[in-house]
């Protein structure tokens, strides 16, 4: 079997998980096209491991999530549930769903870039994201009710906070298909393109994003996401804007656009 290198240095499989930085823009990659891109138990340690290098850098601005395939993602890898039904533990759930909230919660911002359908768990990790940039063939779609699986907390108030209670009940209750028009409509798509066009509009939010305040960018992220949960604290926000508009960057970028005026 071909190997890879992580980026901690490990050595994995050809079809683990990678991470690519570059000017700023780092590039996680699901790569396991054949099992529609699935998440095993060790994928998610992998990814989380990434999450925190990326934190700890403060050089990434915006970070990108994709795949190649006939699948984006589809989520936790359902033949790993044949041995947690068997575990012991009652806490342990692999960590998937920490997996998505830590991607909510990554300090850049972040992007899933969606050129094929998404499923189960796969819709969470999209949704998780700050974008989620899609093309004609994007359907989504989540078994769970159908395979008995209450799905975790957290992944259902991040689809009734970013698209509704109906289409939340649809999608988990009924286990509808969601296809591309209906997906622009509902807000789970925030860009919407031709597959030819995909990569442009990704360069496009990117170059959006790295020609803002990188502090500005993560302090209102913080800020929205939680306003998004109901625990926005106004106060704390109120601060932030105080502190902001007396900074030095704020004087600086304030002179320059009124020269450029």
């Amino acid at each position: 079997m071909s190997k890879s290198i992580h980026s901690n240095g490990a050595v994995g499989s050809e079809d683990d998980p990678s991470l690519s930085i570059s000017g700023g823009i780092a590039t996680i990659s699901f790569n396991r096209p054949s099992k529609k891109n699935c998440l095993r138990v060790s994928d998610i340690k992998i990814l989380r491991d990434m999450l925190s290098k990326i934190n700890e850098s403060g050089a990434v601005q915006a970070v990108i999530l994709r795949s190649h395939g006939d699948v984006f993602c589809s989520g936790f890898d359902i033949g790993s549930l044949i041995n947690l039904s068997e575990s012991s533990n009652p806490t342990d759930d692999f960590g998937f769903a920490s997996l998505c909230d830590e991607i909510e919660n990554l300090a850049p911002i972040t992007v899933a870039v969606m050129h094929a359908p998404v499923l189960g768990g796969g819709v969470d990790i999209g949704l998780s994201c700050d974008f989620r940039i899609g093309t004609e063939a994007v359907y989504a779609q989540v078994p769970a009710a159908r395979l008995g699986i209450s799905y975790y907390g957290s992944g259902l108030a991040r689809y009734v906070s970013r698209t509704g209670l109906d289409a939340a009940k649809k999608l988990f209750l009924l286990g509808e298909r969601m296809d591309f028009d209906l997906l622009k409509l509902n807000g789970y798509l925030t860009h919407q393109c031709a597959s030819d066009d995909l990569q442009s509009v990704v360069d496009r939010v990117c170059d959006q994003v790295q020609s803002n305040s990188l502090m500005a960018l993560r302090t209102m992220k913080t800020f929205l996401n939680a306003a998004a949960h109901a625990k926005l604290n106004i106060d704390d926000a109120n601060r932030a804007f105080s502190a902001s508009i007396r900074s030095d960057e704020v004087a600086v970028s304030t002179a320059r656009f009124l020269r450029m005026r």
